[in-house]
C-alpha cells in the first residue's frame, strides 16, 4: 500500500509540474497542417508560405517575392490529387521584418491556427514545413536553441534545423499544431543554425490590412493582434498553455484527497476489525471468577492420631 501511495503521489507531482506522459505525434500534426502550406514561385526565386485566412490570404517572407513580376502559388496536393497552382496577388509587406502578404482569390482554403509565441521556450520541439530547394511537402523537426536571439534589433527564435533556400516563408509549428514563427534565414558558414520570426510580429501588418486570423486561447496573443503596439507583461502566461497545468493541478488535488480518504477508510475498517477480534477473544477467554466451581465429594478418612489407632497385622 505504501509503495502504491508513493507512486500515486509522484504521479500527482508530475501532473502539477505539467509533465506529459504522451509523446507528441508529429506525424499526425504534419498531416493536419501541411494542406495549409504552399510553394511560392516567382521569376526570381522559390519559397514557401501558408494560409492564415480562409479567403486565400498567405503569409511569407518579403525576400521571396521582392521585385517579382509574376507570382505563382502551388497548394499541397492530397494523395492522388493533381498539383494545382494559382496566380497570386501582392497585398502588403514589411521590409524590416521581412514579411509579406499575398492573396490567391480563393475561399474556404485550409488555414493554420496562430499559436502563443510568448510561451515558446528554449529546448521546445517544433516542426518546420516548406519546400527546401523546391521540394514540396517537406517536414523537418527542430529544437528551439534560443527563444530570444537578437539580430539587427529584432528578436528571433534560433532553431537547430536547416533552413535551406525554399524554406523561407514556411511555418514553424508547435506541438499543438499551431504556427508560432516564420522560417526566415540561415546563419551563413554555420550548420543548422536558423532564425525564425515569431508570428506575433506579423500582427501589425495583418491587422493593418484587415486580415483576420484564427488565434489560440492566449489572451496576450489576441491582445497583440488587436493592438500590435501592446506588449505582454513579462510574467504573463497564455491561458491556452496554462490550461494543461490547471487541469493537472486539479487532478492532482483530487488524487491526493482520494488517497487521504482511502487511507482514512482503511484505518477505520482496520480499527473495526481489530475491535471485533478483541471482542471474540474476550468471549472465549472468560476469567476464573466467571466460572461456577462445584465441590467434589471424596472418601476422606480421618488421619490416625496415635499408634493404637492403626490396625496392625503381624506377619
Amino acid at each position: 500500500m505504501r509503495k502504491i501511495l508513493a507512486l500515486l503521489i509522484v504521479a500527482a507531482v508530475l501532473l502539477v509540474s505539467g509533465v506529459s506522459f504522451a509523446e507528441t505525434d508529429w506525424a499526425m500534426i504534419t498531416e493536419q497542417t501541411k494542406q495549409a502550406v504552399v510553394v511560392i514561385r516567382t521569376d526570381t526565386s522559390t519559397g514557401s508560405g501558408f494560409f492564415v485566412n480562409s479567403n486565400g490570404f498567405i503569409l511569407t517572407n518579403n525576400h521571396v517575392i521582392k521585385d517579382a513580376k509574376d507570382i505563382t502559388v502551388t497548394v499541397n496536393k492530397k494523395d492522388g490529387d493533381k498539383e494545382i497552382s494559382f496566380p497570386a496577388k501582392f497585398i502588403a509587406s514589411d521590409e524590416k521584418l521581412d514579411i509579406a502578404i499575398l492573396a490567391i482569390g480563393r475561399v474556404n482554403v485550409p488555414v493554420l491556427r496562430i499559436g502563443a509565441t510568448e510561451i515558446v521556450k528554449q529546448s521546445d520541439q517544433v516542426l518546420m514545413l516548406g519546400a527546401p530547394n523546391g521540394l514540396q511537402d517537406t517536414a523537418v523537426k527542430a529544437n528551439v536553441s534560443n527563444s530570444k536571439r537578437d539580430y539587427s534589433g529584432i528578436d528571433y527564435f534560433q532553431l537547430d534545423g536547416a533552413i535551406n533556400p525554399g524554406n523561407s516563408g514556411g511555418p514553424v509549428i508547435n506541438s499543438k499544431g499551431e504556427v508560432v514563427a516564420i522560417a526566415t534565414m540561415m546563419v551563413k558558414d554555420a550548420q543548422n543554425i536558423g532564425l525564425a520570426l515569431p508570428i506575433d510580429k506579423a500582427f501589425a501588418l495583418l491587422s493593418k490590412n484587415n486580415i483576420s486570423v484564427d488565434i489560440s486561447l492566449s489572451d496576450s496573443t489576441k491582445q497583440l493582434f488587436l493592438d500590435p503596439a501592446a506588449k505582454p507583461k513579462s510574467n504573463e502566461t497564455a491561458i491556452g498553455s496554462s490550461l494543461p497545468y490547471i487541469i493537472g493541478g486539479v487532478i492532482a488535488v483530487i488524487l491526493i484527497l482520494a488517497l487521504v480518504a482511502v487511507f482514512i477508510i482503511r484505518r477505520i475498517v482496520k480499527g473495526k476489525r481489530l475491535k471485533k477480534q478483541l471482542l471474540v477473544k474476550d468471549q472465549h477467554s472468560r476469567s476464573i471468577d466467571d466460572i461456577n466451581i462445584l465441590p467434589v465429594a471424596r472418601n476422606v478418612q480421618k488421619p490416625a492420631e496415635t499408634l493404637e489407632d492403626i490396625d496392625i497385622e503381624l506377619k
